[in-house]
């Protein structure tokens, strides 16, 4: 057996999205009910590649935890789900036996299960107000039952695009426009080799004007030349590609799981087409630009596009480039910053080392619960590099319940019911194991386990008392007898883009029928080989009931660590480009201007006013660019907004570091040709011209 990604869905769920099937057919309704005779699955077209050799679906079936489904479907090899890791299995919502999910070992409706939330997909009009749209479906969870407390019962309504698991997903439809920024660049710097090509060669292209050619036939020479550059190029690039593609995925998706190749038919068309149309464009422009020279000015001369006009063009391409690096330059920035800080940002509890491992009921018998967590939660207190250990109704990170609660003496009230206060069940030890901090009051005792009382975070003594409880402050919940409020903690937040929920806590009882949680704190080494003993200590506790809050935090960041990453990494690719454009285009300045360098050095200037003149002019263009980079790099991070994390915008450490940074290649690129500017011998130079 292997481990697969399951995703439950119901019968519209594929033909909303216009998925096509490479085999079979979508769910049918009635294979999402309860009554439905079979159960049945959809797998993926890698699974059904690799696992079953792409066998007839007649006879074939999948095992899933114990249980078998037919498969009915397979879905198209383009379709790998809503998220950056693509689905195994597709199942129906609510249908028996596969309709539940496995808690582990114990078989429960999944819409009381760890599933925590569903997400419903609707494709709107454009004429229709989302408002509208927001009251009908929360009237329609009102009516229903599948909704586990009120709370859950308002809906909300989101862009595919602006989840957190399709936030990857989002950063490859924008690393598409970014490729194309780049693209243009690259497209700049063959227009500065075609033109000084060019130039060079304007007594040839006059004379064949001269013998009759016409302009016509000479551009289409030009572009012929162009797009065999370009052709030969872009196959250079493909084998380049397709050897270092495995390498830029470890870079820039280490978690992610790839079910197609990056360089396929398709693709490969695509690139072709827009290198050759590339070449294209680049030859018919420098060609018209070539042969609408003065004849007689080139055989007079050898230049009849002037030199003045050429070094205009040059240097327009070269600030186009500058401006367009520095925007993706500024883009990678703000991206990073956002990153470091979510990292620092406080969790009011410290992930590293931290375990938890889910104790459900034990064959849907919630008498068993207790058992099966003081078992674990005995059998982790010896393992080796554990050291402290806590019960909980609900892991760090997870869905917990929203309660009702009433809070005598506080005029604080919720607006909505998704804004009441969460509440979790937890054993003494459970702050100490987490390590969030009390900032008043104390944790339950011993005795207290079954007794009323309550520690409430930060932000609902804030909300409720305006600060610290006063003295007799109590909670009720659900009808209960007001508990006294014994501790305030610090707040607990589940990612660090969120923020922080009213919460509080009770005491983990004798009484709590719902699932258990044993919580553990382990030294890092010992982390990795810690969920496997659990495991096969314990083959009732399924492998995904083990988690490392560590492991779940980069998951959790991994949208914004994509993003960072892929910004960066073409951002570097465009300052790259744009250095070579600025070697090309210095030089190529100081080849036209080698008889005035000459004539500077005859009269006495040294090799560093030689040097501060190349590099003089050469940050001129860069200054030019930067101007409008700036500008560019602010309509980008606006619209990047949704990305960031405490981090405006318009940060001004961001555009001023990404400024320097573009300053110093620059002057990186510039410096080559300003030493060889330096070293001419003024009497050979003129002697040549």
């Amino acid at each position: 057996g292997r481990d697969v990604t399951v995703r439950a869905v119901d019968a519209n769920f594929l033909p909303l999205l216009g998925v096509t099937m490479a085999a079979g057919r979508p769910f049918e309704t009635a294979e999402g009910r309860p009554e439905a005779g079979r159960a049945v699955c959809i797998i993926a077209d890698d699974l059904w590649r690799r696992e079953f050799d792409r066998r007839p679906l007649d006879d074939l079936t999948l095992t899933l935890g114990g249980r078998t489904c037919a498969v009915i479907g397979v879905t198209g090899p383009r379709f790998l789900g809503l998220e950056l890791d693509p689905t195994d299995v597709w199942l129906p919502f609510g249908a028996p036996g596969l309709g539940t999910i496995d808690e582990n070992g114990a078989p429960m409706p999944w819409h009381r299960s760890g599933v925590g939330r569903v997400q419903v997909l609707l494709r709107l009009p454009e004429d229709i107000a989302r408002q509208s749209v927001i009251e009908r479906l929360t009237a329609a969870l009102a009516a229903t039952d599948l909704a586990a407390g009120r709370a859950s019962r308002t809906a909300s309504l989101a862009r595919v695009g602006d989840l957190p698991d399709t936030q990857p997903l989002r950063a490859l439809r924008q690393l598409g426009v970014v490729g194309a920024i780049v693209f243009a660049i690259a497209c700049a710097n063959a227009m500065h080799l075609l033109l000084a090509r060019g130039l060079r060669r304007q007594r040839e292209i006059a004379t064949r004007l001269a013998l009759g050619a016409s302009r016509a036939r000479v551009v289409r020479l030009l572009i012929a030349e162009a797009a065999t550059l370009a052709a030969c190029g872009g196959a250079v690039a493909a084998v380049v590609g397709g050897s270092t593609a495995d390498g830029l995925q470890g870079m820039l998706f280490p978690d992610a799981r790839w079910t197609t190749a990056w360089l396929d038919g398709p693709t490969l068309i695509f690139n072709a087409l827009a290198t050759v149309a590339a070449g294209v464009i680049t030859g018919a422009t420098t060609g018209w630009l070539l042969t609408g020279s003065d004849l007689v000015g080139v055989f007079r001369s050898g230049r009849g596009l002037s030199t003045w006009r050429a070094r205009r063009m040059r240097a327009g391409l070269l600030a186009a480039q500058t401006a367009l690096s520095l925007a993706l330059l500024a883009a990678a920035g703000l991206l990073g910053r956002s990153l470091i800080r979510l990292q620092a940002a406080p969790l009011g509890f410290d992930p590293e080392g931290l375990v938890s491992v889910v104790a459900g009921p034990v064959d849907g018998d919630p008498r068993q619960t207790d058992g099966t967590a003081g078992v674990l939660a005995a059998r982790l207190r010896r393992e080796r590099g554990v050291h402290k250990v806590a019960l909980t109704s609900v892991p760090p990170f997870g869905a917990v319940k929203m309660a009702g609660v009433s809070v005598p003496g506080s005029p604080f009230a919720p607006e909505k019911p998704r804004d009441w206060p969460l509440v979790m069940a937890v054993s003494p030890e459970f702050f100490e194991v987490t390590r969030t901090p009390f900032l008043e009051g104390r944790t339950f005792g011993a005795g207290e386990l079954d007794q009323p009382a309550v520690i409430v975070n930060a932000s609902m003594a804030h909300a409720y008392w305006g600060g610290t409880p006063p003295p007799g402050a109590c909670v009720s919940r659900d009808g209960l007898p007001c508990a006294p409020v014994i501790g305030v903690v610090a707040d607990v937040i589940e990612m660090p883009a969120m923020s922080a929920p009213l919460r509080f806590y009770v005491p983990l009882g004798i009484g709590w029928d719902g699932p258990r949680v044993v919580v553990a704190r382990a030294d890092p080494a010992a982390l990795s080989a810690l969920p496997a003993r659990v495991s096969s200590a314990f083959p009732i506790l399924n492998r995904r009931g083990v988690d490392v809050a560590s492991d779940r935090l980069t998951l959790t960041l991994r949208p914004w660590r994509t993003s960072a990453r892929l910004f960066a990494a073409v951002a570097g690719v465009a300052l790259l480009l744009v250095c070579i454009g600025i070697y090309g285009v210095i030089s190529c300045g100081v080849s036209e201007r080698m008889v005035e360098i000459s004539l500077r050095v005859a009269f006495g200037a040294t090799p560093s006013a030689v040097r501060r003149l190349v590099v003089g002019e050469g940050l001129k263009l860069i200054a030019a660019g930067a101007v409008v980079g700036l500008g560019a790099a602010a309509l980008v991070g606006r619209h990047l907004e949704s990305l960031l994390f405490s981090v405006s915008p318009y940060d001004p450490w961001v555009y001023g570091l990404a400024l320097v940074a573009m300053i110093a290649a620059a002057l990186g690129a510039m410096l080559p040709a300003s030493i060889r500017a330096s070293r001419l011998d003024a009497i050979v130079a003129l002697r040549r011209e």
